[in-house]
């Protein structure tokens, strides 16, 4: 026959515990919550398009597919600087494997000058 007296006593002890919060159960607690305030929402300003960046072998830049000198790229991201950090467009930079590093340089330093950095992407051909 199995021993009964660890049971029972486990069980005393449940229905001790067990009469003892049902009276706290009954009556309510007071919590104080922190109010929420109503802001109104910001105005959804979409992100303006990438701006896509190419540039060959032969130091030819390519602004959304159209030709762009290399001198005048900084002019170009320049217009980019002085607008609020939430719509200045990604930049995305695409190469060839040959591309000579000078040229590429130039144009990250251009996309670095106008603030566009963190947004930049750099895709190679390879």
């Amino acid at each position: 026959m199995p021993n009964l007296t660890p049971l029972v006593d486990v069980m005393l002890v449940v229905l001790v515990v067990v009469v003892a919060t049902f009276p706290m159960l009954q009556r309510p607690l007071p919590l104080p919550l922190p109010q929420g305030t109503w802001c109104a929402p910001e105005a959804y300003a979409p992100h303006p398009p990438p701006i896509e960046l190419s540039l060959d072998a032969a130091n030819h830049l390519r602004w959304n597919g159209v030709a762009l000198p290399l001198g005048a790229v900084a002019a170009q991201l320049q217009a980019f600087s002085t607008l609020p950090a939430q719509q200045r467009p990604t930049v995305r930079l695409r190469t060839t494997g040959d591309t000579d590093y000078q040229a590429l340089a130039e144009v990250m330093v251009a996309v670095d000058n106008a603030g566009l950095m963190s947004g930049l992407g750099i895709d190679s051909d390879d």
